[in-house]
């Protein structure tokens, strides 16, 4: 199994990567045995325990520790490896550690770069969720969405709270982290090699009618065209603008990601 748990820790610039590498090449839904599930379990629990500074602010080592042994305990059959991301992710977001958690990039690319692909921005009003991008704009901007591929988004949301870090107690942030995240977690978990390539949206429009649409996946060439001709929108990473007269400035970071 390869598994990327990242831990950053910005006041010592630290950063853990664990990389456990077996025969196992399938995706994200398929079986692992339960042994390899355990071992990576338990690294990345000695992991935490080793780098990070104070990581039971927001909760106890005694009940970390019974949280770990519960997973332990669910771990002795065998389990998916989305369902092993997915209850990691509840446990070490206990610490309540926004500099802790799953990286999701890493999961990707190792087990969805060569898989079709359904691209999607969502924003979460009021519990409800408006189109904010889909795949050459088809649905308006602004629909409120339903279902994506029979799902309805509220459940891919739900299913996102679980890989969203949070900082405290704030949970709003954490919910908007979430929202943030279901594009990638609707392709972790719905999304493989053998799906047809047509993905119905189910949506209200302007007009209040509700209706459908009936959207690609992109592949992994077109995929990668896409992300060149964003990045090539974004001249700078980080711009600035000062303004005397008026005596104030403007930074604006168009990004966090290393180039």
């Amino acid at each position: 199994m390869r598994l990327f748990f990242v831990l950053f820790i910005t006041s010592i610039g630290f950063s853990q990567e664990i990389n456990l590498i077996n025969e196992n090449n399938g995706g994200l839904n398929d079986p692992i045995s339960s042994k390899k599930l355990q071992e990576d379990l338990t690294q990345i629990r000695d992991i935490v325990l080793s780098t990070h500074p104070n990581p039971f602010s927001y909760i106890s080592k005694t009940s970390w520790d019974s949280l770990y042994l519960k997973m332990m305990h669910d771990f002795r059959e065998d389990h998916t490896l989305f369902v092993f991301f997915y209850k990691t992710s509840i446990w070490i977001n206990q610490l309540k550690d926004s500099h802790a958690g799953l990286d999701l990039g890493d999961i990707y690319y190792n087990y969805k770069k060569n898989d079709p692909w359904f691209d999607f921005n969502l924003e979460r009003i009021n519990a409800k969720f408006y189109a904010n991008y889909f795949f050459q704009n088809a649905i308006p901007y602004g629909s409120e969405i339903l279902k994506i591929n029979q799902i309805s988004v509220d459940s891919i949301f739900r299913i996102s709270l679980a890989f969203a870090i949070q900082e405290g107690d704030s949970f709003e942030a954490k919910n908007n982290y979430a929202t943030s995240i279901m594009n990638p977690i609707f392709n972790f978990k719905f999304i493989d090699k053998y799906q047809n390539l047509k993905i119905p949206i189910q949506y209200i429009n302007w007009e209040r009618d509700t209706t459908f649409a009936y959207l690609k996946s992109t592949e992994l060439k077109e995929k990668q065209n896409l992300i060149n001709q964003n990045n090539k929108l974004i001249s700078k990473d980080i711009e600035y603008e000062i303004r005397e007269k008026e005596n104030f400035a403007i930074l604006k970071i168009n990004t966090f990601f290393s180039r």
